[in-house]
């Protein structure tokens, strides 16, 4: 034991260990430079940065396709990567719509570039049960999917209000159908047993198409269009009577009364009336 001791105390005196430990701190001290000064600033690219381009859509810019973005992005040594796609009925398809990050930001070369395209149509949705519902519980559940009510027709039927049928382009659909979101429904309402009496809509003023669609949503019958000069309004195609006329109060009529319009300007063919939704 005692010898032990001694050979391995004359060990740590000899000039032999001086030299291995001292190889060993200087090797650790070149490896921990090399580290941090050559090989992480090779991987990483340390003070190398590239500045994003726009090519999302912003004020005064045109529109970038798809194809030019992922040039342009390629060319400035980042990935670009489609995250998702949305409709929008104002701009063409595979058009880009956001990017992410932001035009102008200095990111590391290879960084991806997150972009958001348009789509050709809209995604559908499944139609939600709205038979043998009123016509403001229809109009929730349909806004609730993304869709909206376009014409309404009245039918006989027992039930006052209540929805009977539903279309889509003119052709009968059922809950759970897909329709494009954003669709317009179109209604068949019954008109129930009794006379049934909606409120007269005041459409003075308005743009015959509005006013048409006013009307029929309402439960009236469009009776046509007659042109009438006034010089209160002077754009053409403006309502600028209507018959039955409105009252200072609230009026209300019988579902499915035929509702008469004067327009300003000269029209064509002046169209007598239109289908009330019968069959």
């Amino acid at each position: 034991m005692n010898e032990t001791k001694a050979s391995l105390w004359e060990y740590l005196r000899s000039k032999e260990f001086f030299y291995t430990f001292g190889s060993l701190v200087l090797g650790g001290v070149l490896f921990v430079l090399l580290l941090f000064n050559v090989f992480l600033p090779w991987v990483t690219r340390h003070n190398v940065w590239v500045e994003v381009p726009n090519v999302a859509p912003g004020e005064n810019r045109k529109l970038t396709k798809l194809e030019d973005a992922v040039r342009i992005l390629k060319e400035r040594g980042l990935t670009p990567v489609v995250q998702d796609s949305q409709y929008s009925p104002e701009l063409p398809p595979r058009v880009v719509i956001s990017q992410q990050p932001l035009a102008l930001t200095d990111v590391k070369p290879g960084r991806r570039v997150y972009l958001v395209v348009s789509r050709k149509s809209p995604p559908s949705v499944k139609l939600p049960a709205i038979e043998n519902t009123n016509r403001e519980q229809a109009r929730y559940q349909l806004e609730n999917w993304g869709l909206k009510i376009g014409k309404i027709y009245y039918v006989p039927g027992d039930a006052p209000d209540e929805v009977v049928e539903v279309r889509y382009n003119g052709q009968k659909i059922s809950v759970g159908d897909e329709v494009p979101r954003g669709a317009q429904i179109d209604l068949y309402m019954s008109r129930g047993q009794g006379v049934y009496r909606v409120e007269l809509p005041n459409v003075v003023g308005k743009p015959l198409e509005e006013a048409v669609s006013i009307i029929t949503q309402a439960g009236l019958i469009y009776g046509g269009a007659r042109p009438k000069s006034d010089p209160k309004f002077k754009e053409p195609g403006i309502v600028v009577e209507q018959n039955p006329r409105p009252g200072p109060k609230r009026d209300s009529v019988n579902v499915n009364t035929t509702v008469i319009l004067f327009i300003s300007g000269e029209i064509g063919d002046v169209q007598e009336g239109v289908e009330d939704g019968e069959e």
